[in-house]
């Protein structure tokens, strides 16, 4: 019986790789004739000068995270010829650790069995609907709510040779196919992992005892160790940029004091709120500790903020999370170093990658705890009866502040005409609802039978934006507000049309991904 190992250890990661050797050759399956397949950008590794037939060392230019994982089975699939050669494949995470000897009716499939798989040692006994499988429809790794038994670890995988090179080759294809749309699953290879089992049921199950992470205390023995990288490599580091030390050194005291629960501050308007909610909330869901920080709407600002009320109470939200008007010093000193530094101090989780998984439960709570109020449900009859689309135009402190107007900008009646003609194109009769905090520009540029104003005293902010979700179609501004009242919107077969230009600030603009894929940018 041979059996093929493959190992990835590029840029820091190499310091695992004396102890995963001694350790696998000692432990797992002793009996048994083992080769090693080692992917590296080291010109040399432990070993391998004294066992050249059995350690093989391939170069693998260090790409850094994510592309290093995502892509790991286009590399291993170049030597496939060299791996049909063996019984059996296995992959290993590169800080893995035998702890005891590992028989082959343990590991190896039997039966009908052709693949091996392991549980997820966060997710074992969770339930499915916390699973954090790929929930985006438009991606090849795509797993629907309803589906789904066991979520599995990308860490350790394998089976027999010629099935889990039929595995690797299937889940390229896909992952290519997702890179053709510029769509990374959420969780990349180990998505992918957990779409192509959803339909089978010939491979075995390993337990988390052969991914038991260190320093955790779970109900399983502990056969592996998955060793903690922080201990071994300053991993955050790896493929990026060295950080100021003083940064770092704030970022660690940070995380010292406050390694119990992940505090969110919950600040801005009410399109930032909700995004720091549902990223909260998708925490709260996969079993970590979380504290809303509400100080913000208790005087806890700087003079640059701009004066916000909480508007959360609004909703109908189901979460268990601690909302606390309690400051936290540390995190604000935090805040003012970056700014001083021209740094980016405000972390308002803006892209639907941060709560997609949980996409329905989110949609489900974002409904309004009271009705609408008569003058709303007006519009409401109107936007239900029309082909209707909500075009909404912010300014406010995005004009009046000079700072402000330096970052974001707004949208120029160019954007507005191009938008308006392009859903004219594809719808009929379309009527537009303006929703703006200033109307009176509203009134001067849209003008017609075919534009209805909707802004006034008379409706709240929250109605607005239930109002947006209620149009059959979108239009928005660079504006957190109306990106929520046309993700919310439910008709399956909405036009939604944002800024190409999220940002004015050119790096800001570059590092966003703030608009999904489904939506048109202009």
């Amino acid at each position: 019986m041979k059996i093929g190992v493959l190992y990835i250890c590029t840029g820091k990661y190499t310091v695992f790789w004396r102890d995963f050797y001694l350790s696998c050759e000692k432990y797992f399956l002793p009996e048994t004739k083992k080769e090693y397949f080692v992917f590296t950008d080291s010109q040399e590794i432990d070993y391998e000068i004294e066992n050249p037939n059995k350690i093989h060392r391939y170069y693998r230019k260090f790409y850094g995270w994510p592309d290093d994982t995502l892509m790991r089975y286009e590399m291993f699939l170049n030597i496939k010829e060299e791996l049909l050669k063996f019984d059996y494949l296995f992959f290993f995470n590169s800080n893995l650790e035998f702890l005891r000897k590992i028989e082959p009716n343990e590991v190896l499939p039997q039966g009908n069995e052709n693949l091996v798989a392991c549980l997820h040692p966060g997710y074992f006994d969770k339930k499915a609907k916390v699973f954090t499988y790929e929930r985006n429809s438009n991606s090849t790794a795509f797993i629907p709510y309803n589906k789904g038994k066991n979520y599995f670890a990308g860490g350790v995988n394998g089976g027999k040779s010629k099935e889990f090179i039929l595995a690797m080759e299937s889940m390229i294809t896909n992952i290519k196919i997702d890179l053709a749309k510029s769509i990374r699953a959420i969780w990349l290879d180990e998505s992918h992992w957990n779409r192509y089992l959803l339909d089978r049921n010939d491979f075995k199950i390993l337990t988390p005892s052969y991914l038991y992470p260190e320093g955790w205390i779970l109900p399983f023995e502990k056969v592996t160790i998955l060793r903690d990288k922080k201990k071994y490599i300053d991993y955050k580091e790896v493929g990026k940029k060295t950080e100021n030390f003083f940064i770092r050194k704030i970022k660690n005291l940070i995380k010292n004091i406050y390694k119990r629960s992940r505090i969110v501050k919950i600040h801005g308007g009410l399109g930032n709120q909700m995004f720091q909610y549902v990223y909260g909330r998708n925490m709260e869901l996969s079993g970590k500790k979380v504290v809303f920080d509400t100080s913000f709407f208790a005087g806890n600002k700087t003079s640059k903020d701009t004066a916000r009320n909480y508007k959360l109470n609004k909703f109908n939200l189901q979460t268990n999370i601690e909302f606390s008007e309690k400051s936290h010093p540390i995190l604000d000193f935090w805040v003012k170093i970056k700014r001083r530094l021209g740094l980016n101090a405000d972390i308002y989780f803006q892209s639907e990658k941060y709560f997609i998984n949980i996409a329905d439960i989110i949609k489900r709570e974002l409904v309004l705890k009271k009705p609408l109020s008569n003058k709303a449900q007006g519009f409401l009859s109107n936007i239900e009866n029309n082909n209707s689309v909500s075009l909404h135009v912010r300014r406010g402190d995005y004009v009046t502040d000079k700072n402000i107007n330096a970052f974001h900008g707004t949208c120029d009646v160019d954007y507005y005409e191009k938008a308006i003609s392009l859903i004219k194109e594809k719808v009929n009769s379309p009527v537009f609802f303006v929703f703006s905090d200033d109307i009176a520009w509203a009134k001067d540029n849209f003008k017609g039978s075919e534009f209805v104003l909707v802004s006034s005293p008379e409706i709240e902010d929250v109605e607005e934006l239930i109002l947006m979700s209620k149009c059959k179609h979108n239009i928005i501004a660079n504006s957190s507000f109306s990106w929520w009242g046309a993700w919310l919107n439910s008709n399956l077969n909405k036009i939604i049309i944002a800024p190409k230009n999220w940002f004015n600030n050119e790096k800001a603009n570059k590092n966003n991904d703030i608009i999904p894929d489904k939506w048109i940018k202009i």
